[in-house]
């Protein structure tokens, strides 16, 4: 089924009257008389090829416009649901136990087709790399509202409580049998990864943010953090928006356009007692941190499946030396520290998702993501003006004026 994201601009097709009406309205060729054809009798083309590529000129060059027009509506097409399945779906970068591989190998010679336990189902890849933000119960639940009743899944893939969020989904068409095996990178997942984006002239406050991360155990992965600390104010970049609407959590300081308030308070991290020299009004939001007097310092913000967490003052000097005490880094351990229940394993049975069954002639009720056909139409457009650019060379060749 073809879609069309822009479908008003399916009007361009009124163009095609434009090279109509030009072939309809040009002026035949003058006629000239002369006393006689018959010499040339034998060399004459025959009527059927004299109009023949004036004609196709003319259907080139409105395919040409009809393609151009399509272009501008940006046709989608549905792919067809993947019907009635049995697959392996195996999380990217997991490694399988000899009894698990055994039931793998086993399952292959049944029939069962291997996929990426992850976003579009793609064939698996054993060099694909694991997504710690990835929620299993959203991707079946995907899954079960694009098959065909009777389907059956063996997954594997780990447990972790990282994995489960929500609430557990009830399928209706998919049948799900659950083996739990572990991550090849298992190490590296349990700790946090975070990235810093800054400016060339806070370098020195991002490089004292980093200090204190890694002190607190996290590592720095640009590619796939789970915390973005932003020390600038400019729009953040499209990848790291999405890793937030993922999971991820964002750290934001307060903005140089709220109206500063100045005077001197406390905060106290590690029994330590903190000073801050001036701060702006908390936005609105989950209070998730206060100085002594009960003022928000840190409020939470929900920001897709991730969440934003916005100070009320920044972290240069003229605001807080905090950043220069042992109470930093101890502040960002007990902060990235809340998601090691994360990592806690969950028994199979408590991560297999609920059945309510359907009859078997049931049909799906959602489809896949339509597709974009844009590059195969910039395609058959220069083929088209290709070929009408060679065939008018051709005609002019013929016909010199």
């Amino acid at each position: 089924m073809v879609q069309f994201a822009q479908p008003m601009a399916l009007f361009a097709l009124g163009a095609l009257a434009l090279p109509v009406l030009l072939y309809l309205l040009r002026r035949p060729r003058q006629l000239v008389r002369v006393g006689s054809l018959r010499p040339l009798e034998g060399q004459r083309t025959p009527p059927a090829l004299r109009w023949r590529p004036r004609w196709l000129l003319l259907l080139l060059r409105c395919a040409l416009l009809a393609v151009v027009a399509l272009l501008l509506a940006d046709p989608r097409v549905n792919p067809p649901p993947p019907g009635r399945v049995a697959w392996l779906l195996r999380a990217p970068g997991t490694q399988l136990t000899a009894q698990d591989q055994a039931v793998w190998d086993r399952a292959l010679r049944d029939g069962w087709q291997p996929r990426a336990f992850a976003a579009g189902f793609e064939a698996y890849d054993h060099a694909g790399r694991a997504d710690p933000s990835a929620d299993y119960w959203s991707l079946l639940a995907e899954l079960d509202a694009r098959v065909e009743a009777g389907s059956k899944v063996m997954v594997f893939a780990p447990t972790t409580a990282r994995h489960f969020r929500g609430v557990r989904p009830v399928l209706s068409r998919l049948s799900v049998a659950w083996r739990p095996v572990a991550t090849a990178d298992a190490g590296a997942a349990t700790a946090t990864a975070f990235t810093i984006v800054a400016r060339p002239d806070r370098t020195a406050v991002a490089d004292r943010v980093r200090a204190a991360l890694l002190v607190a155990g996290a590592r720095e992965d640009s590619e796939r953090p789970t915390w973005i600390i932003q020390l600038t104010e400019d729009e953040l970049a499209p990848a790291l928006r999405q890793r937030v609407q993922y999971g991820a959590t964002l750290v934001t300081e307060a903005k140089l356009t709220e109206p500063v308030l100045r005077g001197q308070s406390f905060f106290v991290v590690a029994d330590e007692r903190v000073p801050l020299r001036q701060r702006v009004e908390a936005v609105a939001g989950l209070v998730r941190w206060r100085d002594e007097v009960g003022d928000p310092l840190l409020t939470e913000r929900p920001f897709g499946r991730g969440r934003h967490w916005q100070l009320a003052f920044r972290l240069d000097a003229e605001w807080t030396d905090w950043t220069l005490r042992a109470a930093f880094p101890r502040w960002w351990a007990e902060r990235i520290g809340e998601g090691e229940t994360a990592n806690l394993p969950l028994d199979a049975a408590q991560v297999l998702p609920l059945t309510a069954p359907v009859s078997a002639d049931a049909s799906p009720s959602l489809f896949p993501a339509t597709r974009g056909i844009a590059s195969w139409l910039w395609l058959l457009a220069v083929a088209l003006l290709a070929v009408e650019r060679w065939v008018a060379w051709r005609q002019a060749r013929r016909n010199p004026a």
